[in-house]
């Protein structure tokens, strides 16, 4: 195949895992069309500051920092800190423009011309990208090839960072729990045609471990959190006794999924992301399978057959969480 020195651009936003899948996107492009990328990282285009996490993992030809992060401009923001409501709404309110019928001709049209395809969480949309592709934007899928998972691997190794795409089969009796709290519990989040899907209510996840009893009767339960405190007392209300990895960090916490028997996770690329390294290295997975409002079909987007999803349900507005 003849190869191309132009880079395909990629343009991320969100968290650390969230970047880890465009990453994984990344790769699969590169070596599919034997072409370099190049990061372009947008830190507020969720609605929080999400700073570029990527740089021990990639080349310094591999990625372009924003000219608007706070260290370039003398500002303080910490990660997941919402940007102003304002602000949040033109955001939300540009994209519910962009879903009528007329603009997201339009805008589609644009795209195809300005050669960027959008991946949008789904499989077939990563499948379809042409070898003239010139950028690719989010949200990124899961998705993992061989060759995809050998090339990680080795970038982990060389970053020194905790590395879940390791190759060892899982032999451990560990079962990770995934609770998303952080902006899920903010108000911005919660209002009406602003955006956000709300907590999953802990039953569903007492309802799941119900179904390996043996297995949780004998093995470590963990969760992983935003709010690791908040999360462990979010469980123990309804009887599931977890403890919480220690380290605080998203490497950490990713690295100890991958070694889980059962990961149980919740709707955000984190668990995605958690999922994907914890299936590929021989443990059961659970998501859910859609969001509150049934615009989003997991199975449906992600086509992959070794996940298990389940129908989840959310916390009512007036839970305690929602006050702590």
């Amino acid at each position: 195949m003849l190869s191309s020195s132009k880079p395909i651009f990629i343009k991320s936003a969100g968290g650390t895992t969230a970047q880890l899948l465009g990453l994984c996107n990344a790769l699969y492009l590169s070596s599919k069309f034997n072409r370099p990328f190049k990061f372009i990282h947008n830190n507020f285009s969720t609605g929080t500051f999400r700073p570029f996490e990527l740089m021990p993992l990639l080349g310094s030809e591999e990625y372009v920092l924003d000219s608007n992060r706070p260290e370039a401009n003398n500002t303080t923001l910490k990660t997941g800190d919402l940007i102003s409501l304002n602000a949040h709404k033109k955001t939300l309110l540009t994209r519910k423009i962009r879903k009528t019928i007329f603009f997201r001709f339009l805008y589609k049209s644009i795209k195809v011309f300005q050669r960027e395809y959008l991946i949008k969480s789904n499989q077939k949309n990563l499948m379809a990208v042409k070898k003239n592709v010139k950028s690719l934007s989010g949200n990124f899928v899961p998705y993992l090839d061989n060759n995809t998972y050998e090339l990680l691997k080795v970038r982990f190794q060389n970053s020194k960072l905790p590395n879940p795409f390791h190759s060892e089969k899982v032999k451990t009796d560990l079962i990770v729990i995934h609770v998303r709290l952080g902006d899920m519990r903010k108000m911005a989040s919660r209002i009406p045609g602003i955006g956000g899907h709300g907590i999953i209510n802990p039953v569903c996840y007492l309802n799941l471990l119900s179904r390996f009893e043996s297995l949780a009767n004998n093995s470590k339960i963990y969760v992983v959190s935003d709010e690791p405190k908040l999360a462990k007392k979010l469980l123990f209300s309804v009887g599931i006794k977890a403890q919480s990895i220690t380290n605080d960090s998203v490497w950490e916490d990713l690295s100890a999924i991958s070694y889980a028997q059962l990961f149980i996770g919740c709707m955000s690329q984190f668990s995605f992301c958690g999922g994907l390294v914890c299936n590929y290295n021989g443990g059961a997975v659970f998501l859910p399978s859609q969001l509150p409002d049934g615009l989003f079909d997991t199975k449906e987007n992600f086509s992959h057959n070794s996940f298990n999803y389940y129908v989840a349900k959310y916390l009512p507005d007036d839970h305690w969480v929602f006050q702590d």
